[in-house]
């Protein structure tokens, strides 16, 4: 029975894409399923909340949202240390608003990381040929098709339009000071074909 109910579990978080796993039940249930779980559902395992059946419905979804935001605010500062790792290493990340922004919109981000502190002063949108920049003052003419007909950007929707829009994980940090030292935004960069030899080959002639 356990072995079927796991087997049911892990192929519902697959295809639901779920990234956090909350076991409720008595001590010996929960042990044993939290056993029989796979490495990669047993790694979303968020919290557990033991003798439910003692406990009124309204606590047991308080309990479990409380150890859902637990998670969601860990996972979320475990991409900041990441972000500042790739970044004192020269990965495969940017910081700061024009860079994460360029990434965007180049459909090189794995994962925008973003501080709930973050508020940019506005860019702006060419309504005719849709542009957008986030640089700060918006010029006479659109730099791309020459229209005159610009409009006020506001750039921390912009990006998370443009991360919705691509399907692109988005984590939101609060009070992070990694974050607050890059201008509270950046981005973990996916790999593409080729990158580490062009890594390799620029050491290479860097050495030279």
């Amino acid at each position: 029975f356990v072995g079927d109910a796991v087997n049911a579990l892990s192929e519902v978080m697959g295809a639901g894409g779920y990234d956090h796993l909350i076991l409720a039940g008595d001590r010996p249930m929960v042990a044993m399923v939290r056993r029989a779980l796979p490495p990669r559902t047993a790694s979303r395992l968020a919290g557990i909340i033991r003798n439910p059946g003692r406990t009124e419905s309204c606590d047991v979804v308080s309990r479990s949202v409380e150890a859902f935001a637990k998670a969601e605010a860990k996972e979320s500062c475990d991409a900041a240390r990441m972000l500042e790792e790739r970044l004192r290493v020269g990965g495969l990340a940017v910081a700061g608003t024009r860079a994460s922004h360029f990434a965007l919109q180049r459909g090189r981000v794995q994962t925008l990381v973003m501080s709930t502190d973050y508020s940019p002063p506005p860019g702006w949108l060419c309504a005719s040929c849709r542009v957008e920049r986030t640089a700060e003052g918006r010029p006479n003419r659109c730099r791309a098709c020459g229209s005159r007909s610009l409009l006020d950007l506001e750039v921390r929707e912009a990006m998370l339009r443009l991360a919705e829009r691509r399907g692109i994980q988005v984590e939101l940090v609060s009070d992070s000071a990694i974050l607050r030292r890059i201008g509270d935004i950046g981005c973990l960069l996916q790999r593409r074909p080729g990158d580490r030899g062009v890594a390799r080959r620029n050491r290479a002639i860097a050495t030279l």
